[in-house]
């Protein structure tokens, strides 16, 4: 599917604004033409306040560049949209910028005498701020996300709480690696999860719960709280009477062999590592959990920091491929409204319990959100079993269809849930799930196809 054109029909167009558009215009004009007969005496002026509907483009703006881009920041770069703001509006700012300096420079207007004393290079230097105005004005929207999607925390700062966190994991891991030689059991059974996170997690995390900034000191406590969430480790020890044969001797010094009772100790250790991106939903409002979203849909704008980390393989060095459903399918009228819906969302970071385009989403929060925003099923907010349990069971797929996984991460039941959207050129079969990110990918790779669980169909109004 064309993603340019799909965004354009997913959004309907406020005619409304198209008006207040007009009349706001036609005050300005109305003002700059009275204001020139009012004899600089503003009692004279009969669009008094006709100035004001300047602040009110200003407000459109904002409105409309805010309503333009709002699904698209994650998969779009900072240059493509200054670019894209340039080539839209810079070509009409010049035209008009040097067609007003042509009628300033031309005109007679007796009521402003002083024109005629202005030099050329006076009008040029006027003409040049004001182009350079205009840019600004285009960058400031780009800029102003640019700094709200960013880690405005020092560097050393950052560096020191991913340093701080990997403190209290490797003593962890000292702890568990050394455990029995510190401790004094008979038997040890070990069930222990890897010990990691990811930096990326962990700075947003800091950064959406202070705000975007955050001082070493600042979080000393949050470090510790997210350690305690994310680690749990259990120790049980469990005893069993037991018995050994004893050699004796009697009072004749006969040897004779007894059974003597003991306590045999067995300890079990385990380690749950819970994942810290599946954290911020327990401990974030609505609010903070966006910002968390946003920090991990840029990385912070610092994908240097952390080279390493997976996520800059998947979000900045090798984003999802595009991929254009082929056209036959988009004919289902119900099949299109739903891949309209669900493509305002490619490229959104997958958030754990995420149910909504501010927070982003998890497997199952974008196929409720999905299904029911595209009014063709409103299910409400179900996870991947319960979206399993509404649907039909079905072998032969069509376009739409849901497609469910088992054992994608250790929880019994389905783990895993996306949309079936038909064969590519190739004849692979593709979905569109929340992955990290939201985007399209094979179900004939060996790692779906071994987790691939079952179709089935939700149902549909």
């Amino acid at each position: 599917m064309n993603m340019q054109n799909s965004y354009l029909t997913s959004k309907p167009h406020y005619e409304i604004l198209d008006g207040l558009r007009g009349v706001a215009a036609a005050m300005v004009v109305a003002f700059h033409l009275l204001e020139a007969h009012s004899g600089g005496n503003h009692l004279n002026q009969i669009i008094n306040h006709g100035y004001l509907a300047v602040d009110f483009f200003f407000m459109l703006s904002g409105f409309v560049i805010g309503y333009a881009y709002d699904d698209r920041w994650n998969r779009m770069s900072t240059g493509t949209f200054f670019k894209r703001r340039l080539i839209r509006l810079q070509p009409m700012v010049v035209m008009g910028s040097i067609v007003g300096a042509a009628l300033f420079w031309f005109q007679d207007a007796p009521c402003y005498p002083a024109m005629e004393g202005v030099s050329a290079g006076a009008v040029l230097l006027v003409m040049l701020l004001g182009l350079l105005q205009s840019c600004f004005s285009i960058f400031g929207g780009g800029v102003s996300s640019i700094v709200a999607s960013s880690y405005l925390s020092e560097d050393s700062d950052l560096l020191a709480a991913e340093a701080a966190y990997c403190a209290m994991e490797d003593e962890l891991r000292e702890y568990l690696d050394t455990y029995e030689q510190t401790h004094d059991y008979d038997e040890y059974h070990f069930d222990l999860d890897e010990i990691k996170h990811d930096p990326y997690v962990l700075l947003s995390i800091l950064s959406a719960l202070h705000e975007g900034q955050f001082t070493i000191d600042q979080v000393q406590d949050d470090l510790q709280m997210l350690y305690d969430k994310q680690y749990i480790l259990t120790e049980t020890v469990t005893t069993e009477t037991r018995y050994r044969t004893e050699t004796r001797t009697d009072s004749e010094g006969n040897e004779y062999e007894v059974d003597v009772p003991y306590t045999y100790y067995i300890c079990t250790v385990e380690l749950e590592n819970f994942d810290l991106s599946h954290v911020p939903v327990y401990i974030m409002d609505t609010e903070t959990l966006s910002m968390y979203a946003v920090y991990m849909s840029t990385l912070g704008n610092r994908s240097d920091l952390f080279p390493s980390s997976g996520y800059v393989d998947k979000y900045i060095t090798n984003p999802p491929e595009d991929y254009e459903i082929p056209a036959e399918y988009l004919s289902d009228e119900r099949f299109a409204a739903l891949i309209t819906e669900a493509e305002k969302y490619l490229g959104y970071p997958y958030v754990w319990g995420g149910s909504s385009p501010s927070t982003s989403f998890d497997c199952s929060g974008f196929v409720s959100y999905v299904l029911t925003n595209s009014g063709l099923c409103n299910t409400g907010r179900l996870g991947a079993q319960g979206l399993y349990n509404i649907s039909t069971r079905v072998s032969d797929p069509q376009p739409g269809d849901l497609v469910f996984f088992v054992g994608t991460y250790d929880t019994a039941g389905i783990s895993h849930v996306g949309f079936y959207v038909g064969l590519d050129e190739a004849g692979n079969p593709m979905f569109l799930h929340c992955g990290d990110p939201i985007q399209y990918t094979r179900l004939n790779t060996s790692y779906w196809q071994q987790h691939f669980y079952a179709y089935g169909r939700p149902p549909y109004d």
